[in-house]
């Protein structure tokens, strides 16, 4: 990558770019590494590197941190994530035993940190995912180092701008308004790319009987226009039965239903259309979470769901890009259900749900608004420990109530 790219969060990282990703982005986060005594930084394609990228790829080498195979580097391969997580566990943790599968035990120490929590080791890592991780690794070392300032210092950083003053005030492809996530969109009107989110679910046991469970969290960047979107078809992969998983949907940041809730066909798909708007603004990202039902008392079938083509993404445009299939991480089924929580509100007539008639005056203080009671299902015989509830009010209510809490 030279000083002259937008950062293109979407895109993935070649070899000879991680170098400088790695690099940059570990001094830059404060980590400390050291020179390794054994490396050998002599490669066979040397003379096909990037010019500007020598120093990176030869500090990266003699840190420890890439290694070639087969006597080359390999500059213009696609860094996977399982490459990924490699470089960062050896600069973090040092020289872990790497078997055939050699990202696995870097993998394990980086999930337990909270730094880096998606499978799919084989699928390219994207710019915005290697550039969360740094940021992560930065925030646990220095506690101050959440805020824009560090963000964009490291930014500085891996982009390699940060020396030149007079580029960091005037590089216009990092500056405010100006899109910079995702492929450059500027000249095509009507653009939409698709991405697995960095924050999907990392996969794992899911109950054989349950509901509303998360599987798959999708980016849709925007560019010039703003895009709507029609309906989005998904696909059943793996070793499960397609009426093991009983309905599909989308849903917002909310947790809010924007889709029918679909069952999938004997080809293994759902279509999934919208019923309530959803429209990504221009030059900006939005997010939907992909639900499912299971209902197979089944165990152990292995699955992934995924969007397997452009085509399978219905927009109002046609320019829909995207590394597909987008597939979700794996999940597998295990014998347990999950408990139904139930939410019943007071009622004073057939429309006002949770909520009781009475007047509320400005100024009052503890002022009783709602009551719902709680039923918690019987499956499992376990009890059910709420974390978070969200509340959401009137737009005649925005700005006059304050301080509202929730009180057994």
């Amino acid at each position: 990558m030279s000083s002259e790219e937008a950062f293109a969060p979407f895109n993935g990282i070649t070899r000879e770019q991680s170098a400088k990703f790695v690099v940059n982005g570990l001094i830059a986060a404060g980590v400390e590494v050291t020179l390794d005594p054994n490396a050998n930084c002599t490669f066979g394609d040397s003379a096909t590197f990037d010019p500007t990228l020598v120093d990176s790829i030869n500090a990266a080498c003699g840190y420890g941190l890439i290694r070639g195979y087969g006597g080359n580097y390999h500059p213009k391969d696609v860094v996977t994530r399982g490459q990924w997580m490699t470089m960062l566990g050896r600069a973090l943790y040092g020289q872990q035993a790497e078997p055939a599968e050699y990202w696995t035990n870097y993998y394990s120490l980086l999930k337990a940190d909270g730094i880096f929590t998606i499978e799919n080791a084989y699928n390219d890592v994207l710019r915005y995912e290697a550039m969360l991780t740094l940021f992560r690794i930065a925030s646990d070392k220095n506690e101050a180092i959440g805020d824009d300032d560090n963000l964009d210092s490291i930014l500085c950083q891996l982009i390699g701008t940060c020396d030149d003053a007079t580029d960091n005030t005037t590089d216009d492809t990092m500056g405010t308004g100006t899109v910079d996530n995702g492929p450059d969109l500027s000249d095509v009107a009507g653009s939409l790319h698709v991405a697995l989110s960095p924050a999907s679910p990392v996969g794992g046991f899911i109950p054989n009987k349950g509901s509303n469970i998360n599987v798959m969290k999708v980016d849709f960047l925007a560019g010039d226009d703003a895009i709507q979107l029609n309906a989005v078809t998904v696909k059943l992969e793996g070793f499960m039965a397609r009426t093991s998983i009983t309905k599909v949907f989308f849903v917002d940041a909310d947790g809010i239903p924007l889709t029918n809730e679909r069952a999938f066909t004997s080809d293994y798909t759902a279509r999934a259309v919208f019923e309530k708007k959803f429209v990504v603004p221009a030059n900006e990202v939005r997010s939907l979470y992909l639900y499912v039902a299971t209902d197979s008392g089944l165990s152990n079938e292995v699955f992934n769901l995924s969007i397997p083509a452009m085509e399978s993404v219905d927009a109002n445009t046609d320019a829909v890009t995207g590394n597909f299939p987008i597939r979700s991480n794996t999940f597998q089924t295990t014998a347990y259900s999950s408990t139904t929580v139930g939410f019943n509100g007071e009622k004073t007539d057939a429309t006002a749900v949770g909520s009781i008639t009475q007047e509320l005056n400005i100024g009052e203080t503890n002022k009783r608004v709602g009551k719902f009671d709680l039923n918690i299902g019987s499956e499992n015989n376990r009890d059910i420990k709420l974390q978070t509830i969200t509340l959401r009010n009137a737009d005649v209510v925005e700005g006059v109530l304050d301080n509202v809490k929730l009180t057994q």
